[in-house]
């Protein structure tokens, strides 16, 4: 027997490499290939395969899922960066609409335009601006884009320092709309008994928008209590998005 006899009865070329499914599989004999390596150029090789798909899944994919993995594997670089540019413009538009509405509120602070001035020259705020563009561009909610379109424009703010804006650019990337509602709910304190926790205050209390006081004044029936209360860093980022506004419906 030829060492070419067993691919011909596995119904293969002499020479040909082993087949999956889906296709071809690079050669983890090849020279200097890592198993890392060769992972990766597996995965390559069997998605945008639908057969294939399902057999590394271990069970049956559904048909929607498949295609949407397949038009996923089809996207090149050049498509991905287009995606990320639309989305960049329809941020870009939406925080030019409302920088007027900014600038026009801090007109009458002491030497405004100077002051402006100095800071949108500043490398500090190009690379700011820089990072609230990134998220955006990325972002997947487009209500949430509205609002980094806001935090944009708020960054303008002259009577922040730019460590202050860059500083709540950093939490507001973990922070969704529903949350800026919320912290604006809280107004100064909210109390309530020791033990129970405002679901909606979850996430500003772990970025540091909020913070629990205990030792409250005790309630009627001596239970103690916990006084949640706003953060300086709260009510910077509340500076930053003063514009920001809930969805019209209708």
């Amino acid at each position: 027997m030829t060492d070419a006899e067993p691919q011909r009865r596995a119904g293969q070329a002499p020479g040909s490499r082993a087949r999956g499914i889906g296709g071809a599989l690079p050669d983890r004999t090849a020279r200097g290939a890592s198993d890392d390596h060769w992972s990766r150029r597996a995965g390559r090789a069997m998605l945008g395969r639908p057969m294939s798909l399902a057999v590394v899944a271990g069970k049956k994919l559904l048909a929607q899922v498949v295609e949407v993995l397949v038009r996923y594997e089809n996207k090149n670089t050049t498509a991905l960066l287009k995606a990320w540019d639309d989305a960049k413009d329809e941020w870009l538009v939406e925080l030019v609409r409302v920088l007027p509405e900014v600038v026009g509120r801090l007109e009458q602070v002491e030497q405004f335009q100077e002051r402006l001035k100095l800071r949108t020259e500043s490398p500090e705020f190009q690379r700011l601006l820089d990072n609230v563009s990134f998220e955006a561009s990325r972002e997947a909610i487009e209500e949430r884009r509205r609002m980094l379109a806001h935090v944009g424009a708020g960054i303008f703010d002259v009577t922040m320092t730019i460590a202050e804006a860059a500083r709540c650019e950093r939490v507001i990337r973990e922070v969704d709309p529903a949350d800026i509602f919320a912290l604006r709910r809280v107004n100064g304190s909210q109390e309530v008994l020791a033990g129970s926790h405002p679901e909606d205050l979850e996430i500003l209390i772990a970025v540091g928008c909020v913070a629990a006081v205990p030792g409250g004044m005790p309630a009627l029936d001596h239970e103690q209590t916990v006084r949640y209360e706003m953060t300086r860093t709260g009510s910077l980022v509340l500076r930053l998005v003063t514009t920001y506004e809930a969805p019209t419906t209708g």
